[in-house]
């Protein structure tokens, strides 16, 4: 949507949205938590959009591996993660 290559997430015929939306099996995902979640609302959801902050957040949660959540839920969820989720030191700097 962003691009501008579909008007809605649910047109693009690689989006995990459709799925959500009516249910269908889909190998990759398990929609009953957010249909549960969102309830009504589920259809309305996928149109939003994010300010840029959040897709910042996801994109560098995307990068570095680690779930996207608090501080607080980090800490508490530490243990159930096959890897650290604490931040790892800062990268060098490339030359």
């Amino acid at each position: 949507m962003r691009a501008g290559l579909t008007k809605r997430a649910a047109d693009w015929p690689w989006s995990s949205v459709r799925a959500h939306l009516t249910g269908e099996a889909d190998p990759l995902l398990t929609p009953e938590p957010l249909a549960e979640l969102l309830g009504a609302e589920m259809a309305t959801f996928f149109d939003l959009d994010a300010p840029e902050e959040g897709y910042d957040l996801v994109r560098g949660a995307t990068r570095t591996g680690r779930p996207l959540g608090s501080a607080a839920w980090q800490r508490a969820t530490q243990g159930t993660h096959t890897h650290s989720t604490a931040p790892a030191r800062p990268a060098k700097a490339l030359p």
